[in-house]
Order: C-alpha cells, then structure tokens, then sequence
C-alpha cells in the first residue's frame, strides 16, 4: 500500500540531502536533529516555527500548507488576507510617496522618491532576508542624436549577500542583457532558474541568482529605463511577486521628469562588455568628473556637478561601446 503524504513525509524527502537540512535548520533556527524529529513525529514544532515552514521551503510551499492544514485546521486562519496584504502597496506608502513628491525639493526629488520605493520595496519582497536584490538601470541620454545605446545602474536596494554590494556598484547594461533586451521589446521578461539566464544571457550571469525578473518603466510608448528584482531562491517571483513589482513600477514612473523619457522607437541599444571589463574603466569616473568640473573653471564655464557627472557617464559609455581592444565576445 502506498505511504500516504503528510508534511512530516514530505519534509522528511525535502532533508533528505544534508545540506539542505543544514540550511533549513538554520533558517528555522533549530537544530539538524529537530527537523528529524519533526520527520519521524518524535517531537512537535512550535505554531509559529511550523507557520514558517512553508516560507523556508517555497518549492513546496503551498504544497506544505495544505498538509499542515490537515493535522493543524487553524494553523494558517486569516493567512491568506495576510498574505494579500503582503502582496499590496500599503495606502500609508501612496500617502507618504505623494507627501514627499509634494514636498522635496525638485533637484532632490527624483533619487529621494526612487530611494524610498526601494526601501519599500525590499522589505515586502524578502522579509525573512532570504537574499533579493533591486536595482533601477535608467537610460543614459544620447551625447548625440536621439538614440539611446545604453542603460547604467543608479541606484539599487538588497538583502543578505546584496546588503551593502547593490547601493554603491554601478554597470552598464546593452543588448546582451535581461535588462536590455526587456527595454528593447517594451515588456517584462522573466528567468526564473539561472540555467535558463545563463542560456538566454550568458554574459551577465551571477554566481547565486536564481530568479530575475526585469520591468521596463514605461510612461505610454516613452522609458526612462527598467526596475529589475533577483533572488537566490528558482522561481521566487509568483505572480502575485510580479503585480506587486508591476504596482511599484507604475508608481515609480511619478518620480522621474518627463525629459528623462526616451521614445521606444529609439532604442538601439549596443553591445556591453562583461562586469570585470568595465570595472577598470568605472573606477576612472571619479578623477574624470573632477577634471572637467576643474577645466570649465580654467575656461571659465559654468558647469554643474550634475551636468560633469552626465558628461562623463557619456563618455565612459562611447568608450565601452567603441574601444576596439574590449573584448565583447
């Protein structure tokens, strides 16, 4: 006769491998030997360890749910309004959002808004701090012409590995990439193993990604770049991750300036080296923009800080695109 399921016997098959029994323990904050127990019906977790299960394995999440539900009919009672909640933009966000959109000054307003979006963001997208990242790549305007060739990290948000790591790394991003391709078609494009983002990117894979998903910001047929999330964890984005995500990058289309919009016939997009190649040349940004904020005062030009930082992300972009000893094979 067939076993019949339980969640014991499907945890039980989810330890199985040593190494993922250490890491649920250790999500868990319990002992290897605890999560054996609880296998073999030798012990019982406590209600709110037991709630979290599903969270610490989201393979088999829902799966683990209705087997619990089973032995514990009142485990997850008014879990699934908790998890809509979970899933919606709070009103008291849209209340501050437009309160402070009404309130900073203009030349503050775009990096304060996108900065408390990602701070809002993050914490609903990865409370337990699993390991998730987001960044905003916008276009960088065209040194000539109209024509947009390329996207550039500003400014991005993580949890765990990505903590620290996403708020100050910048890159640029071409045709090669997830991010480019989903600005070049106009739609969100979705990997949710990294097999799948090695194939279809194989240049822009890191170690640890699982799921990346990338949104383009769209104000009609206009973009002013993409909002792209990732995670250790394959097939983290549910569709319920992907409303949430799509919500947020509707809001945060209000914090950029109608100029900053490109026309999405004019992306053409060119070709980016891997990371490591730009990295020799993005450490050259700072002494660049020094040197031509001090050659407009020998000139005596008036010339912003803003305006130096434009000139040489321009720059540092022609000679990515253009130097014919980068390799972008």
């Amino acid at each position: 006769m067939e076993e019949r399921v339980t969640w014991r016997t499907l945890l039980s098959k989810m330890i199985h491998a040593s190494q993922e029994r250490q890491r649920l323990a250790q999500t868990l904050g319990v002992s290897p030997i605890t999560l054996s127990r609880w296998a073999n019906n030798i012990s019982q977790p406590r209600r709110e360890t037991l709630r979290a299960l599903p969270v610490a394995l989201p393979a088999v999440g829902q799966q683990l749910i209705t087997l619990i539900e089973q032995e514990y009919p009142d485990l997850f009672l008014n879990q699934q309004v908790k998890e809509q909640q979970a899933h919606e933009i709070p009103a008291t966000f849209y209340a501050r959002f437009f309160r402070d959109y009404t309130s900073i000054p203009e030349n503050l307003r775009e990096s304060s808004l996108c900065q408390l979006v990602l701070q809002q963001l993050i914490a609903q997208l990865d409370p337990h701090q699993t390991g998730t990242g987001i960044f905003i790549a916008q276009c960088v305007p065209p040194s000539s012409g109209n024509t947009v060739r390329s996207l550039l990290k500003t400014m991005g948000r993580g949890t765990a590995h990505w903590e620290d790591k996403l708020q100050h790394q910048t890159q640029f991003f071409g045709a090669e990439s997830q991010v480019g391709d989903a600005l070049y078609r106009g739609h969100m494009l979705l990997t949710q193993h990294h097999e799948e983002k090695a194939r279809l990117y194989p240049r822009q894979y890191i170690a640890g990604v699982e799921s990346t998903v990338v949104f383009p910001l769209l104000l009609a047929d206009q973009t002013v770049g993409c909002l792209c999330a990732f995670s250790l964890q394959s097939a983290y984005f549910s569709p319920t991750w992907l409303h949430l995500l799509q919500d947020y990058v509707n809001l945060l289309t209000v914090a950029f300036e109608p100029e900053q919009f490109y026309p999405l016939q004019n992306i053409e997009l060119g070709v980016m080296p891997p990371l490591e190649e730009q990295r020799r040349y993005l450490s050259t940004f700072q002494p660049r923009v020094l040197e031509r904020l001090k050659e407009a005062t020998r000139r005596g030009h008036l010339l912003t800080g803003a305006q130096a930082e434009r000139f040489v992300w321009q720059e540092l972009e022609h000679l990515l695109l253009f130097q014919p000893h980068i390799s972008i094979s």
